[in-house]
């Protein structure tokens, strides 16, 4: 496989979501026709040659490679797909070295079920982080919003009198 093969479907309003694949035993083929449309896929020789995305799948990558891209890429969600037939012992050095999910190959559906969970959780912690940036000037507490609702309150019943 030289150079890089990339498969997109039809835009959408929606921000497009980029998926990184390394592949070299054939683990991961046909994931793009289970993808949602505007999940676009670009087939990489190596993790040297990719630059950014927001999910990374690791096909048959051993522990070394899925703590590299994580190094390399940290912000990113990466999924390593494993031989069907691995040992629970191949799961855990995935995960131990720094893959969001791991995957036995086969399954195409399944894979794709832990992409858009994985995507989902990103989603979810970014807006977390952008929240928490904001910081409570924005959000203020309950006892703020029920303390001038008070003073709100002694405002109209001062007038009143």
């Amino acid at each position: 496989m030289t150079g890089i093969r990339t498969t997109s479907y039809i835009r959408t309003g929606a921000r497009q979501v980029r998926v990184g694949v390394i592949d070299h035993v054939g683990y991961v083929d046909g994931l793009a026709a289970y993808l949602p449309t505007r999940w676009v896929t670009s087939h990489y020789d190596s993790l040297y040659e990719m630059g950014a995305f927001d999910v990374l799948v690791i096909g048959g990558g051993t522990a070394r490679l899925v703590a590299a891209a994580r190094l390399m890429h940290p912000d990113a969600a990466i999924v390593a797909v494993i031989d069907a037939t691995a040992p629970a012992a191949e799961f855990v050095a995935r995960l131990q070295s720094g893959a969001d999910a791991c995957v036995r190959a086969g399954v195409p559906a399944v894979l794709t079920a832990h992409l858009l969970a994985s995507q989902r959780q990103r989603i979810r912690a970014d807006r977390r982080g952008r929240a928490d940036r904001r910081g409570r000037a924005d959000r203020p507490d309950r006892k703020d919003r029920i303390n001038d609702r008070m003073n709100r309150r002694r405002v109209t019943i001062d007038r009143t009198a």
